[in-house]
C-alpha cells in the first residue's frame, strides 16, 4: 500500500468493513429463510399430515379421516354412473 494517501487507505479499509458487514447480514438473513423456505416447499400431504395431527393427534385417526373421503369420492363417482344410466334408459 506504498504510494497510496492516506485518505485512500481509509477509503478502502472501510468500503472492506462495510463489504464484509453487508456479506454477514446476508448469511443471516440466508439461514433465517431457508426453514421458513423448506415449510414452503414441502408437498401439500405433509401439510395436511400436520394440521389434522395437531387436530386429531393420532395418525390412526388421520388414516381414518383419509379413508372417509376415499369412499365418499368413490360413492360419488358411483352415483353419478348411476345416473347417467337412469337418464340414459
Amino acid at each position: 500500500m506504498k504510494g497510496l494517501s492516506v485518505n485512500t487507505i481509509v477509503l478502502i479499509i472501510i468500503l472492506i468493513f462495510v463489504n464484509f458487514g453487508f456479506a454477514v447480514k446476508m448469511f443471516n438473513k440466508y439461514y433465517k429463510t431457508k426453514d421458513s423456505g423448506y415449510v414452503r416447499e414441502r408437498p401439500l400431504y405433509e401439510q395436511l399430515e400436520q394440521r389434522i395431527m395437531k387436530s386429531f393427534g393420532n395418525r390412526e385417526e388421520l388414516n381414518k379421516l383419509i379413508n372417509d373421503f376415499i369412499r365418499y369420492k368413490e360413492a360419488k363417482k358411483y352415483l353419478r354412473i348411476l345416473s347417467k344410466n337412469k337418464m340414459n334408459n
